[in-house]
């Protein structure tokens, strides 16, 4: 038997000859005995290859490996083709799609023509075995589609299937010797796997049918038992009556050996346990059966597991059916109850709607509405009802009561009080000529003062607009800032100075000039109680503020003016006095300990701080919280708390009071330069070394050192 590397040479070697176009040169010396086609050259040698295997295997009595070598080199050469065919397949598969698309290239395309002839033998067989899997799966399409699967003659379905392969191979351009094929390479690669498929094919059909014949038999079965026990099941045929205890127990005997011998005789057929279970399962479980009967027909019946016999019921999926059934029988008795409700909801809901009726009825001719007169004596409604009538009645009465043309007049009223012409008065007169009803008179009562609300805080807020615009016509500031400084002046945040607190209270008499102007253009329209709206406000406010202001306006603007001029030439000084205080205020330095602070060692030393300390308490008196005195530890401490407690900032001469403990004046110091100089100089006398940007640690909790 020859090996399938001998069967490769034998087809590359027949199939080379069998092309009169192509002439390979053989190179005889080497290992390899291919070498690429050239025009021109000859030298063929049909046995190299055979030779040099003999050779081979004569060398091999002297070197063993020789013999070996050779065969590894033939197995790698013959991967190497398979591997090359492989890729150019995957590469080209519009050539290699199917054999007459690789047949049409290998006539014209360079790249095949000058092809290893074994790569071109193992490209043709990945065509095959390409078209082997396209048949396949075309085979199981065409199945699906054709009719086929319902047929049941064998034979057919097995010609039919080998009609389609000779079709399908004709159309994939695989033939027979003399056409560039090897019918080895057919047979091996193509026709074996397509009789594999045939084959598949005719077992699947034949175990459907197997199936379908077993599941008709087992449902012509299973509605034997169904029309049997229905049979059983209905007393005006003689059956028994299973809602009857004693008659359902015989019932299920009677079913239990209907059942068992329908499962004798399907064992006897060669079905399978599972199978039989499955049918006594649902016979058992039928939709004829109350979760009683099928609980009782599952004791009856017994089945062998590994040869024992158990009862049905010690089966998982019947007891779990079982209690689905009574889940059912629990829902369905849940669902009649609850359709009860509803039938009782909706006579509830009709005998409302027929009181509502009868309400309007009543209530468009009679006003009596008491319970003895429309349910005791007239029985127009229920007690249950009566609420209903009564409402329904008094509407009926109210539309009796509002004439058409009423309507019209309180559409109007409304529209009068929304727009400012009608107030509060207008709606007392509706109420008291019957235009307005008693129910709806709550209604426009609260609209009249909601509008009325309205108003004052449209009045409010004019007032605070009007103050806004006074002070930014002043200051020469925005509106959003002179906002910023009303609110800050006016709730007492920042105390105003100089000619702001002259216009700050200029303002109280601007306000009552305004409310004064306001009424008069509301004495104007003739009907003083009617709100005025907001738009109206707007346009009074612009009225107001371009009539009355500008006189008071130009007055302190030139004074503001003057004001912030002098501020600003004395802005310099005060920069520099703040920059004294904050660098130059000494601190108390003990060279003794070589420690920052106050020890009871140095008495004298304590003099700053108490001198302060009297100070504040006198700008502050009895005003100073004793959490706050115990946080003060020195002279910055005490004057970060005046600064942070007054209204606008301290002044330079209360700032040198509470630091010295001396006013300017008693001192001599008229200006804020005087100051300056005088500060640093004060606390050199009194031995203190001055540090720059000291922090001051004078401490009054009775000695105590602070670092």
């Amino acid at each position: 038997m020859s090996t399938a590397r001998e069967r490769e040479a034998k087809t590359i070697k027949k199939d080379i000859g069998g092309n009169a176009s192509l002439t390979p040169a053989i190179n005889a010396q080497g290992l390899s005995s291919f070498s690429y086609a050239r025009h021109g050259e000859v030298g063929y040698d049909r046995y190299a290859g055979a030779g040099l295997r003999q050779l081979a295997a004569n060398l091999s009595s002297i070197e063993p490996s020789i013999a070996h070598a050779h065969m590894k080199l033939l197995d790698r050469r013959i991967a190497e083709d398979k591997s090359a065919a492989s890729l150019f397949a995957v590469e080209n598969p519009e050539l290699t799609k199917n054999m007459e698309a690789w047949r049409q290239a290998s006539e014209k395309d360079e790249r095949i023509l000058n092809m290893n002839p074994y790569v071109k033998k193992y490209i043709k067989q990945e065509i095959l075995k390409t078209s082997a899997l396209g048949f396949d799966a075309a085979l199981k399409d065409a199945y699906v589609t054709s009719g086929m699967v319902n047929e049941r003659d064998p034979e057919k379905i097995l010609k039919w299937g080998q009609d389609f392969r000779k079709q399908y191979t004709e159309q994939a351009g695989i033939k027979g010797e003399g056409k560039d094929m090897d019918q080895l390479d057919i047979a091996e690669h193509y026709t074996a796997y397509t009789t594999t498929s045939l084959d598949n094919l005719l077992g699947k059909h034949n175990r459907d049918m197997e199936s379908q014949n077993a599941n008709l038999l087992e449902q012509q079965m299973f509605q034997n038992i169904s029309d049997t026990l229905a049979g059983k099941m209905n007393p005006l045929t003689g059956g028994y009556n299973v809602h009857i205890p004693a008659e359902r127990q015989s019932y299920v005997t009677d079913a239990a050996q209907v059942i068992m011998g329908k499962a004798e005789e399907m064992k006897k057929l060669g079905y399978s346990q599972d199978r039989v279970l499955g049918m006594l399962g649902k016979a058992v479980l039928m939709g004829n059966h109350s979760a009683a009967v099928a609980e009782g027909l599952a004791k009856s019946l017994t089945i062998n597991i590994n040869g024992k016999p158990v009862s049905l019921l010690s089966q998982p999926g019947i007891a779990k059916g079982i209690e689905a059934l009574k889940d059912k029988e629990i829902e369905r008795a849940w669902q009649a109850e609850s359709r009860s409700h509803t039938r009782e909801e909706w006579a509830r809901q009709r005998a409302i709607r027929n009181a509502m009726s009868a309400g309007t009825a009543y209530g468009s001719q009679n006003d009596d509405l008491t319970r003895e007169t429309v349910v005791d004596k007239l029985h127009l409604c229920t007690d249950e009802t009566y609420p209903e009538f009564v409402r329904n009645a008094r509407a009926a009465a109210q539309g009796r009561y509002l004439k058409p043309e009423n309507q019209i007049d309180l559409g109007r009223l409304k529209y009068g009080i929304i727009t400012g012409t009608d107030g509060l008065a207008a709606v007392e007169e509706g109420i008291r000529t019957g235009r307005i009803p008693p129910s709806e008179a709550s209604v426009y009562q609260n609209l009249a003062l909601s509008q009325k609300a309205g108003e004052n805080t449209n009045l409010s807020s004019s007032i605070q607009d009007i103050g806004k615009t006074f002070l930014s016509a002043i200051t020469g500031a925005s509106v959003e800032e002179a906002g910023a400084m009303y609110m800050a002046y006016s709730t007492g945040r920042k105390a105003p100075v100089g000619v702001i607190a002259e216009a700050m209270s200029q303002l109280p008499g601007i306000t009552t000039e305004f409310e004064s102007f306001i009424n008069e253009q509301r004495a104007k329209k003739g009907k003083e109680d009617a709100a005025l709206t907001q738009s109206e406000m707007l346009l009074y406010k612009q009225q107001f503020i371009a009539e009355k202001l500008p006189t008071s306006i130009s007055t302190l603007k030139e004074r503001y003016a003057v004001e912030k001029a002098a501020t600003s030439e004395n802005a310099a000084d005060k920069k520099a006095f703040s920059n004294m205080m904050q660098d130059r205020v000494p601190t108390i330095y003990d060279e003794e300990q070589n420690k920052w602070g106050y020890t009871a060692y140095n008495p004298i030393k304590a003099k700053a701080y108490t001198s302060s300390f009297n100070a504040l308490n006198t700008l502050f008196p009895d005003q100073i919280p004793e959490q706050d005195y115990r946080g003060m530890h020195s002279v910055q401490d005490m004057l970060a708390y005046a600064q942070s407690h007054t209204p606008g900032g301290l002044s330079w001469q209360n700032t040198f009071f509470i630091a010295v403990g001396a006013t300017p004046d008693s001192l001599g110091v008229t200006t804020i330069q005087q100051a300056i100089d005088y500060i640093p100089k004060h606390f050199e006398q009194m031995g203190y070394k001055v540090k720059p940007r000291p922090v001051v640690l004078i401490p009054n909790d009775g000695g105590q050192q602070n670092q």
